[in-house]
């Protein structure tokens, strides 16, 4: 299925859509809100006008959304916060809290954790510092909006990653002042608390909030339970100088389920072949501070951070892999935007520069095979890790609807390894690499209308490989694209497409080695895809006015990502389905009491889980149902049904480089039909 010779056809009639609307009721369901403030009231750091205002001039996909828009219904698993969100896949693996979440194809090979896409909390980094990341460390109940900049787009707010940007904007004293208790029970023995207050006193404002969940998973082997506390702290200095800190921590355990053949995956997913032995858990510590102050036309932005991160990991083989990471790094960035003119014409700038710096202690043993009994080696190794980047924009307003965006940027990043002790296994090796290259952009937007934006984009990126893949000498991943879409905003509808072509050089894949084991490798790739999303008041669409309000989401995802060189040509890179479905239906009474939703995940086709695309995963289509009723001005009453039919589906696989005519173990099922019943008190 090709969409690129269509993609032109596509936006005019989107456009045609647009204007259509002319005239539209004041009633605005989906809308983010537009407040009226006085100085004292407004977030000079992340407001939502300067957060709308951002999406607004990205050349390329991006997308704001409100949480409470977005989420009806329970939310634990990685899956759940994207589901609705454009342009990001996302599944859960053997653990409920881990999960694979790709932008564009990023980190699509990648046989164990994630990468490609850099997180931030608040616009301040979250990644491990080499570019790595775990969803499980941020706690969606203490986020307000979901900010997603998609590709490229991600280079002007600290973008490391072709995958761009996921940006969790939590709670704060302003935007989220008063308090919450929501308590949760469900199947499979899950249970869920969160407590929360935020204020405002004068120009001091605070929140506090604290989560705590626990399962014993649908699978054998699969229970988990985890804790967050999340608080900041924030003073108004004056009407143009705001300061926040921000205090972060979370402890998560979880119990990790095999894989299993795809005929168990079907016949029998509750299983899991290995013992309870095998776990991943991950604790987290981050302290973080941004000011931001107006001089003159120009607003700036100082942040910095500390996180520590202690990954533990053991293995279900005898004797027992250990993988311990303990995680000590540093951060700081240094913002600026303002304005200009020049030959009369209007310009608007952005700065933006980005260092940290990080210490792992890598520690543990590996099991070690061959040549007699097994055996267990000691794993002590000393990870340094730096990066650098500087990134500038420029938008000049060449005309009322056309805006014309520049943009470069330069990356730096090193990743050295020193070995601790003289015991460690054979593989390891020391090393000191260092990476840099240039990130140009060139972008154009056109306002059609009041409603509509037609928008293209040239640009580069530039991965710098983790650890796990610096260790083999793998070069930076460069990554050429093009890119044309529309978004458009009404009272009724909100909507977005994005069609993306892009070219990558030395993409990191992972192969099997001369001695049968699997090590990433530099191949050239080719990815290209259509994002699409849409929300609509079909009450409003039919002038249906004065009862409930029926609203429509529909999201599309098409990635075709194939191998651009080698034996491989044409080949589907395995771990992403190329077409994503998903459909919700929302019904919301008049009075705001009640509202409920019916949603359908679709995946025509499955994942491919070798190279050769030998073997590839079941389609499938679940269903899930949720509702909510408003007790009084205070308290309501929700509750669910995921999985409705109760179908066995596989989630995601574990990537296998080369086929053989073996049933391998790397199916990870979906969960089974689960209940849940909760309820949530404001005040």
């Amino acid at each position: 299925m090709k969409f690129s010779n269509t993609i032109n056809t596509i936006i005019i009639a989107n456009l045609a859509i647009s204007n259509s609307f002319g005239e539209s009721p004041t009633q605005q369901p989906e809308m983010l809100p537009e407040t009226v403030i006085d100085a004292h009231d407004q977030d000079l750091v992340d407001s939502i006008e300067m957060l709308e205002e951002r999406v607004e001039n990205i050349p390329g996909g991006a997308s704001l959304q409100n949480v409470n828009d977005i989420w009806l219904g329970r939310v634990v698993k990685p899956a759940e916060v994207f589901r609705y969100t454009p342009g990001v896949y996302a599944n859960n693996g053997g653990t409920a809290t881990d999960g694979r979440i790709a932008i564009r194809g990023s980190g699509a090979t990648r046989r164990y954790g994630a990468r490609g896409i850099t997180l931030t909390l608040d616009g301040i980094p979250a990644n491990v510092v080499d570019g790595s990341f775990y969803t499980r460390a941020y706690d969606p109940l203490a986020t307000q909006y979901l900010n997603v900049y998609r590709g490229a787009n991600g280079m002007p707010y600290g973008g490391l990653a072709p995958g761009g940007v996921i940006d969790f904007i939590q709670k704060n004293g302003i935007n989220s002042a008063g308090g919450e208790l929501l308590l949760e029970y469900g199947s499979f023995d899950t249970a869920r608390a969160h407590l929360s207050y935020g204020e405002q006193i004068g120009n001091w404002d605070y929140f506090a909030s604290y989560s705590y969940g626990r399962s014993n998973g649908y699978r054998a082997n699969q229970n988990w339970q985890q804790s967050h506390l999340n608080a900041n702290l924030g003073y108004l200095w004056s009407d143009d100088a705001q300061t926040r800190f921000y205090l972060h921590a979370s402890d998560s355990n979880a119990q990790l389920a095999s894989g299993l053949t795809e005929g168990d995956a079907q016949l029998d997913p509750i299983q899991s072949y290995n013992s309870e032995h095998e776990n991943r858990d991950l604790n987290t510590f981050r302290i973080a501070q941004k000011t931001s102050w107006i001089a003159g036309d120009t607003q700036w932005q100082l942040g910095a951070y500390y996180q520590n991160l202690d990954f533990d990991h053991l293995t279900k083989r005898q004797p027992h892999n250990l993988i311990d990471y303990n995680t000590q790094e540093v951060g700081l960035s240094l913002s600026a935007e303002g304005s200009y003119q020049l030959a009369k014409i209007d310009n608007s700038w952005r700065l933006n520069s980005q260092l940290n710096y990080g210490k792992i202690d890598n520690d543990g043993s590996r099991a070690v095979y061959g040549g007699g009994p097994p055996r267990s080696e000691k794993q002590s190794l000393k990870d340094t890790v730096s990066n650098f980047q500087l990134y500038g924009e420029n938008r000049a307003h060449l005309a009322e609807k056309w805006k014309l965006i520049t943009g470069l940027g330069w990356q730096y990043g090193r990743r050295e390894r020193k070995i601790k002790a003289d015991n460690v296994y054979s593989r390891a090796s020391e090393f000191d690499e260092s990476y840099s290259d240039f990130t140009p952009r060139l972008g154009m937007i056109y306002q059609a209308n009041e409603y509509a934006q037609v928008f293209t984009n040239l640009s580069q990126s530039y991965e710098i490989p983790p650890l796990s893949e610096a260790e083999d000498a793998l070069e930076a991943a460069i990554t050429r694209s093009f890119e044309i879409g529309s978004r458009w905003q009404s009272e009724i509808t909100q909507a977005e497409i994005v069609y993306y072509y892009s070219l990558v050089d030395d993409d990191f894949v992972e192969y099997q080695n001369a001695q049968g084991s699997y090590t990433p490798e530099n191949v050239d790739s080719k990815k290209q895809g259509l994002e699409a999303s849409l929300t609509t008041n079909l009450s409003q669409l039919m002038n249906q006015q004065g009862g409930a309000q029926l609203l429509f989401d529909q999201l599309y995802l098409w990635n075709d990502f194939t191998f651009a060189d080698g034996e491989l040509d044409g080949k589907q890179l395995p771990g992403i389905p190329e077409h994503v479905i998903t459909t919700r239906v929302r019904l919301q009474s008049a009075d705001g009491k009640w509202q409920s939703a019916i949603g359908m995940q679709y995946i025509p086709q499955g994942l491919y889980v070798y190279n050769d695309n030998s073997r590839q995963s079941s389609g499938y289509a679940i269903f899930d149902l949720s509702a909510e009723y408003q007790l009084n001005e205070n308290l309501s009453i929700y509750g669910g049904v995921d999985n409705l039919f109760d179908k066995n589906y596989v989630s995601s696989v574990t990537i296998n480089p080369y086929g053989d005519s073996s049933d391998p173990a790397a199916y990870h099922p979906g969960d089974g039909r689960s209940v849940y019943l909760g309820m949530k008190m404001n005040w």
